[in-house]
């Protein structure tokens, strides 16, 4: 049997923060970040102003500054999380930014 049979690979996810969103949402419900545990979600943010992730631990620690036009922040997605249900996450700065995110385990092969 090969050794590597049966493992996910990660992934790294990029999302960008649209500019303009220092007055709305990120995304929208309708339209989540979808990922697993494992995977790296990486925010960009395309905005004219600093974001920061907010997260009571799940799907990742909470995050740092996301310095406005190109700054980056590397989420380890380490927990699942769906924000259908548990609500989404937020702008720590600005709570009223949401931000849709739907983390599962990954399928495990038999």
């Amino acid at each position: 049997m090969h050794p590597f049979i049966g493992l996910a690979v990660a992934a790294v996810i990029e999302f960008h923060i649209p500019a303009g969103s220092a007055r709305a949402s990120w995304n929208t419900k309708e339209a989540p970040v979808r990922a697993q545990v494992g995977d790296t979600l990486r925010l960009i943010n395309d905005d004219d102003t600093a974001h920061e992730l907010h997260t009571d631990g799940a799907p990742c620690p909470h995050g740092d500054d996301i310095a406005p036009q190109g700054g980056t922040y590397d989420c380890v997605l380490t927990l699942p999380y769906d924000a259908l249900r548990e609500g989404p996450l937020r702008d720590h700065y600005n709570a009223f930014q949401k931000f849709w995110v739907v983390v599962t385990e990954p399928a495990r092969e038999p």
